[in-house]
């Protein structure tokens, strides 16, 4: 199942594809079972956000000791998450966070993939004007609402505005994730063998785990309803890394935790593969349309990734991959053809038409709505 997978018209040639979105038929009413196995999920979903919550105030992994303090302390938790919203915002200070680890790691890479663009287009083109017109920078100056959204969202997570979404959300945030490693909060389930090796351990785990969100993300209707907002980009600069509805990034976070809390990875480690992933993600947005060879299927490379963009069908339910590709080869979802010509956007791109704030609230309708709704999908 892909859930951007058009349906072809009747037309005799079957060659245009229809713009109506697939989630258009009519809902079918969920059956008896259907309708008891998404309250049971979303029982799971409620009681690990309660354990996440509980985690955080009590300062405690383990689940019997916060499930006591649950118990005793339900009225004082819900205080305490009242107050972590309201802390959120008392500490937030644009000056520190201008000069913070995370804040010159995002512009540090921004920064260093501009100039290789320079240098590459230069190199191709044998002109800077052209060069600099075929740069993502030039895109997003010069662009249209796409690109627009991609700044948006490119400058949310920069100035690190998504901890009131995260803090607003109750669920697990990058602090906790800060307070597990400096507290020790961790399992360490490879503490017999090498440091290096619980490193490799601890990236390959994030990994696979973020390749499975991302393939869930494109065949469960409803994570691709919040999904489909990354896919809805019409051109592709390094920025559209950023481009993810902030609800499904922090969806995301308590996936990131699982790989710290299993493997226990030092606070130099976290941040040394945080700020590598992050340089990747954002090489593999930034249009070059290259592959790394033979690496390809090791490492994620630009044109990996730009083929999963496609909106083409051939590109459908393919290429998953964040870092590694070889996930791809393992479970049977690597792109075998030789079209490498990508056509960015989605089905019925309803979006970058009203306006960022629509886009936003859009797919939170759409999100609910699919939770408690049966749909076909072509």
């Amino acid at each position: 199942m892909n859930a951007y997978r058009p349906t072809l018209s009747p037309s005799p040639d079957m060659s245009q594809i229809q713009t109506e979105s697939p989630l258009a038929p009519p809902d079918v009413p969920p059956t008896v079972w259907e309708m008891v196995s998404r309250a049971i999920v979303l029982m799971l979903v409620v009681a690990a956000g309660f354990y996440i919550l509980g985690a955080m105030a009590s300062m405690n992994l383990n689940p019997v000791i916060v499930t006591a303090f649950l118990v005793n302390e339900l009225p004082s938790l819900l205080k305490y998450q009242i107050y972590s919203i309201i802390k959120a915002f008392q500490e937030y200070d644009l000056l520190t966070m201008l000069g913070s680890l995370a804040f010159l790691m995002i512009i540090g890479s921004a920064v260093s993939l501009i100039v290789l663009e320079v240098i590459i287009y230069a190199v191709q083109c044998r002109s800077l004007s052209k060069a600099w017109k075929r740069t993502s920078l030039y895109r997003i100056i010069f662009g249209e609402q796409s690109e627009r959204t991609d700044l948006y969202l490119y400058l949310y997570y920069c100035f690190s505005l998504d901890r009131f979404v995260i803090a607003a959300l109750g669920i697990l945030g990058p602090f906790f994730i800060y307070g597990l490693l400096v507290n020790g909060g961790s399992l360490n389930l490879a503490v017999n063998l090498p440091h290096f090796v619980q490193f490799l351990l601890y990236i390959l785990l994030a990994d696979f785990l973020a390749y499975w969100f991302h393939r869930i993300a494109h065949t469960t209707t409803a994570l691709w309803e919040l999904h489909k907002f990354h896919h809805s980009a019409t051109s592709m600069n390094f920025i559209t890394a950023h481009r993810n509805h902030p609800l499904e990034v922090a969806m995301q976070l308590p996936l990131r935790a699982i790989p710290i809390i299993a493997l226990g990875p030092s606070v130099e480690e976290y941040l040394l593969y945080t700020a590598l992933h992050h340089f990747v993600i954002l090489l593999q947005h930034s249009n070059f349309n290259f592959s790394f060879g033979w690496l390809d299927h090791v490492f994620v490379s630009p044109r990996f990734h730009l083929v999963h963009h496609s909106s083409k069908p051939v590109h459908f339910d393919q290429n998953y991959g964040v870092v590694f590709s070889f996930w791809d080869d393992i479970f049977r979802s690597r792109y075998k053809g030789d079209d490498f010509d990508p056509e960015y956007g989605v089905t019925d791109n309803y979006f970058n038409n009203k306006g960022f704030v629509s886009d936003i609230n859009v797919p939170f309708a759409k999100f609910g709505k699919a939770l408690i709704s049966k749909r076909k999908i072509s």
